[in-house]
């Protein structure tokens, strides 16, 4: 469990994170015509679900950080390895790889893992409880930041026979 100090700042996450989550969906059904369908955009597609992975992320680590009592490092393994699975999957079937973007999330996915393993072994070790919150909050900046590209991606004028 983490401690009390942290207690407002993950159910203020979780309100956050679920909140943003509804706003995504929001959005994807602005731009359906550009990440679903035969005129998807590869690109479109992979900034929607980017930040859907990111936020899903982020509200899983805060809900399970409220629970009594709980060791948050098998949460966090996992949902570290869900998130490096789901990054490395959909970068392999974009057409149109963004490496700095790959990159950007397996590194924060592998510090994730890191993370949950040292949690595992010291459930109380105040670097990584703020590290989880500092990668909560970084996942927040980051797919907020693909959710306004996808907002403002420009849909592609269709080829006149």
């Amino acid at each position: 469990m983490f401690p009390r100090s942290y207690f407002e700042f993950m159910v203020a996450s979780t309100s956050a994170a679920a909140a943003l989550i509804g706003l995504l969906f929001v959005a994807i059904s602005m731009r359906a015509e550009l990440i679903f369908g035969p005129g998807a955009l590869p690109r479109t597609r992979t900034l929607a679900s980017s930040s859907f992975t990111g936020l899903v992320n982020a509200f899983v680590l805060a809900l399970l950080a409220v629970i009594p009592h709980s060791n948050l490092g098998f949460p966090t393994i996992l949902m570290a390895v869900v998130s490096l699975y789901r990054s490395v999957q959909r970068h392999q079937r974009a057409e149109e790889v963004q490496n700095y973007l790959l990159l950007l999330s397996c590194g924060a996915y592998l510090f994730e893992l890191v993370v949950g393993a040292i949690l595992v072994v010291q459930s109380h070790n105040t670097f990584c409880l703020q590290s989880i919150c500092y990668l909560i909050f970084t996942s927040f900046v980051i797919s907020l930041s693909r959710a306004w590209k996808l907002i403002a991606s420009e849909v592609p004028e269709k080829a006149t026979p």
